[in-house]
């Protein structure tokens, strides 16, 4: 599972949690669509896997595109690659609210896309699985602009 966004002086630390024996519900309220656009866009994040240990420096890049900055062993990609896209969306769920979600469309010979919801509790922003109980996938630690042009 994979999270991209730019390196900067001031990086989004995103730790991903993905077993079940780690697995923490998530807290807080559920983010719109809007809320998590203004959180992500145009911001840098650093990715670890807790399972793996692998590690994803990535950018969001306010048209879409996503790039990979870093690699595992914290080094700066360069030139930056192009790997995916991200994109907002909302589901309604009921007459009057809906939750934000924010996917991720990795490309490949067999493209890979990981939808989330996120929720912000006082001030952790957490990556959270869809369903009636979202599980915690990551939490964001701080946040950055891009290292270059989108």
């Amino acid at each position: 599972m994979k999270i991209h966004l730019p390196v900067t002086a001031d990086i989004i630390l995103l730790s991903l949690v993905s077993s079940a024996a780690m697995a923490t519900s998530c807290t807080g309220q559920p983010m719109s669509e809007t809320e998590i656009l203004n959180t992500l866009n145009s911001r840098s994040i650093v990715a670890i896997n807790l399972d793996t240990g692998e590690e994803w420096k990535e950018e969001h890049c306010p048209n879409g595109k996503l790039y990979k900055v870093g690699d595992p062993k914290n080094l700066a990609v360069d030139p930056r690659a192009l790997k995916g896209s991200w994109s907002t969306s909302s589901i309604n769920i009921n007459s009057t609210s809906s939750i934000g979600l924010v996917s991720y469309t990795y490309d490949s010979q067999n493209p890979l896309t990981y939808t989330f919801t996120m929720f912000k509790d006082n001030t952790t922003i957490m990556f959270c699985s869809l369903g009636l109980n979202p599980q915690q996938v990551g939490v964001i630690q701080s946040t950055g602009g891009l290292s270059g042009s989108c």
